[in-house]
């Protein structure tokens, strides 16, 4: 985590440099539902579907078709007496389909598809114990954005999240009950608002 803690503030070190006709830098806030897919052995999933959790992230774009984003998310599964608590990092690489595939400008304009994949990593605080199970993650998805502003635009997000190693399941409790690790996954689908920085009139998103 300390790792891509470093990387985010080369990242915007960078951004602070950067001369464009238009603004490369978004902040990006997203709230929605995260639904566990494994292990599940120990759950009812529909029980377990967390809708306490928020994501933070800020991107930076390249040009218009590559970027690069970073981002932290909160995610509460159950409650504090039978569940999971994880704080996550990431860093992930973007693509506008938008772009790279020059759909008309009437569309783009006001449209912008994005497809984002990258590693991470997570601290998770199972109820049952007072440490916590750290572990990677594989994240891939995609995002839709509509732009309400210059400045502002409406993001609905999906993302599958391979979790690697970890001991705990969804509930709190040990997995196997011998702490042996498995692999776990979950989907996150949300929605939020992408703000955009910079003394330019349009971003990268829709110049």
């Amino acid at each position: 985590m300390r790792y891509l803690g470093i990387g985010l503030i080369f990242l915007v070190g960078f951004t602070l440099q950067a001369q464009k006709k238009y603004n490369q830098i978004s902040l990006e806030l997203k709230y929605g539902a995260v639904v566990p897919v494994s292990p599940t052995q120990f759950i009812e999933r529909s029980e377990y579907i967390s809708f306490e959790n928020i994501q933070l992230g800020a991107r930076y774009m390249f040009d218009q078709k590559w970027g690069l984003s970073g981002g932290y998310v909160f995610q509460r599964f159950g409650d504090q007496h039978q569940g999971l608590k994880v704080h996550g990092v990431s860093l992930e690489g973007v693509v506008s389909l938008t772009h790279v595939f020059s759909i008309p400008y009437y569309i783009k304009e006001y449209v912008n598809i994005q497809l984002h994949a990258g590693p991470g990593l997570s601290v998770a605080y199972p109820s049952s114990i007072s440490g916590s199970d750290n572990y990677g993650n594989l994240l891939a998805g995609g995002s839709l954005l509509v732009k309400l502003s210059p400045k502002i635009a409406l993001v609905g997000d999906v993302t599958y999240n391979y979790q690697l190693s970890q001991s705990y399941a969804y509930n709190g409790e040990l997995l196997n009950g011998t702490g042996k690790a498995e692999s776990g996954s979950s989907v996150f689908v949300g929605i939020g608002i992408n703000v955009y920085l910079g003394k330019e009139k349009y971003h990268a998103d829709w110049y």
